[in-house]
């Protein structure tokens, strides 16, 4: 029982470490996203949500085999290993999407 406490409090820590820190976006260099592939649409940095540059969001049912550091899966999916196409997201919470944290 204490096992299962504590590894409830461990993911719980781990999603709240996921804010935005002030100024967060200020250490990160972005690649730009001006057009996006067929397949894909292109979405605006969201600062608020750790988005810190543009970036192109692949459609259900669309590949994700070849991502790179400025496209993911749109929200509410994520990429089926076994397939490689971007499928709906079970877990009822959005998303996170890493971002390279480059200093400068």
């Amino acid at each position: 029982m204490y096992k299962v406490i504590l590894l409830l409090l461990v993911v719980v820590s781990v999603t709240l470490a996921q804010d935005c820190v002030p100024n967060y976006c200020h250490t990160v260099r972005c690649v730009p996203a001006t057009s996006c592939p067929p397949g894909q649409i292109l979405k605006r940095r969201d600062v608020d949500r750790c988005r810190c540059c543009d970036y192109c969001a692949i459609q259900e049912g669309e590949s994700c085999e070849n991502m790179s550091m400025n496209t993911v899966c749109d929200e509410g999916l994520e990429c089926d290993e076994d397939d490689k196409v971007c499928r709906p997201n079970n877990d009822v919470r959005s998303v996170c999407f890493t971002t390279l944290k480059v200093d400068i």
